[in-house]
């Protein structure tokens, strides 16, 4: 069995970095609680978090040497989704390769500070670690949690979830985001 379209649809918005239209269609009617913060706010001058209707929060914060990072979550019943983005100045960054990229954003969310109980970044940091070695399917890697191979963002409910990341080249900026999904 697959993820439902729905569901589909906020992963792949997550992982695109894209407004998180879709989720707020699909959980209109959760009535769980929303997301806790996952950075802890004293610990960033220029901390923001937004929370969003249908169990959804965004929530930035810059880093150092003109770097940010930028977590969206959403959650319901049976499925959390949290996307951890970090946004690099182009510049300073251009000639990296996608595997160094990923393994910055690795160490980056490493050292964050979050309010989070400890390990709770584990899983996505060892997707990281192993990510690129994964190929890439129309520019995003994804793994699934129980190690079976799927596209992006459609790993079957038994794997428990799945990992996607993907590097986007702005202007600008880089984008490293990786999502983490989880299913019941």
């Amino acid at each position: 069995m697959t993820i439902p379209a729905a569901l589909r649809r906020i992963l792949l918005c997550l992982a695109c970095s894209a407004p998180l239209t879709a989720l707020a269609q699909f959980n209109a009617g959760c009535t769980m609680q929303p997301p806790q913060a996952a950075l802890q706010a004293k610990a960033y001058p220029g901390y923001k978090m937004e929370r969003r209707k249908a169990n959804r929060s965004i929530e930035s914060a810059p880093l150092h040497d003109g770097m940010q990072v930028e977590i969206q979550q959403g959650q319901c019943v049976d499925f959390v989704v949290i996307a951890v983005t970090l946004v690099l100045p182009r510049q300073a960054h251009a000639e990296a390769s996608e595997s160094e990229l990923m393994e910055l954003a690795r160490g980056e969310i490493a050292r964050l500070k979050t309010s989070a109980a400890a390990g709770k970044y584990d899983e996505l940091q060892q997707f990281l670690a192993q990510a690129h070695g994964i190929p890439a399917q129309r520019g995003k890697r994804a793994a699934c949690k129980d190690q079976s191979e799927a596209q992006p963002g459609q790993c079957s409910w038994e794997s428990t979830g799945g990992f996607i990341v993907e590097v986007r080249y702005r202007p600008d900026t880089i984008r490293v985001t990786v999502t983490e999904y989880t299913s019941a």
